[in-house]
């Protein structure tokens, strides 16, 4: 009589202390902080045009004149084999010319807005080789006091607004490169009846950063 035995070897590396074992393959858990910073620019300009079921006026809300606004961002990635975990925490400042505009011609304008915003993206992606592809959804969180008024009319840009943010990077040993779309989730804006329109929509917006590391 003859007996055998087989045994499955594994080997598995520690990184930052954390591993992940699944028989009889072994990922590693790599996480890394970064930095990244970067500008952004509306890819059109935006109307919107608000109805007041109530009195049936029409109001026209017009974003003109854009021009680049600025980011910075702090952010941490955890990679799991080629996939990878990526929540950041970012500042991000845009300017517009608006214009608030009624059906009767009555309009009010209102130059240089500024949009200043705390951005809470958490992205899902996947790294290959130097190249990454990665989505997932964007909180944004309005800092700047942006309103208007046309006679009884008053504008309030909505506070908390969800969105959604996809793109691609590059990883050039410590550097990094992105390129990113930034759309809304919402197609519709929601009216308040007491003669207050809450707007919660941005413009779509494409943006560009490098970053490093560490």
């Amino acid at each position: 009589f003859f007996f055998s035995s087989r045994r499955r070897h594994t080997r598995c590396a520690r990184v930052t202390g954390v591993q992940t074992c699944a028989l009889p393959i072994c990922f590693p858990v790599t996480i890394l902080f970064g930095i990244r910073a970067g500008v952004g620019t509306p890819l059109t300009a935006k109307e919107l045009i608000l109805a007041n079921p109530t009195s049936g006026d029409q109001l026209l809300i017009l974003l003109k004149n854009k021009s680049f606004g600025y980011h910075i961002a702090l952010l941490t990635r955890a990679k799991i084999g080629p996939l990878f975990v990526q929540p950041e925490i970012a500042f991000n400042s845009n300017r517009y010319d608006m214009s608030w505009q009624n059906i009767s011609n009555l309009q009010t304008n209102i130059p240089n807005q500024k949009f200043d915003y705390i951005d809470a993206p958490i992205l899902a992606g996947l790294k290959l080789g130097l190249f990454r592809i990665n989505a997932g959804p964007v909180a944004h969180f309005l800092l700047s006091d942006v309103y208007g008024t046309i006679n009884q009319y008053t504008f309030d840009f909505s506070k908390i607004s969800i969105a959604y943010v996809a793109g691609v990077g590059l990883d050039l040993g410590p550097a990094m490169i992105d390129v990113r779309y930034d759309g809304n989730l919402l197609s519709k804006n929601p009216i308040d009846l007491l003669n207050q329109f809450q707007i919660s929509q941005r413009p779509n917006k494409l943006s560009a950063s490098i970053g490093i590391k560490f």
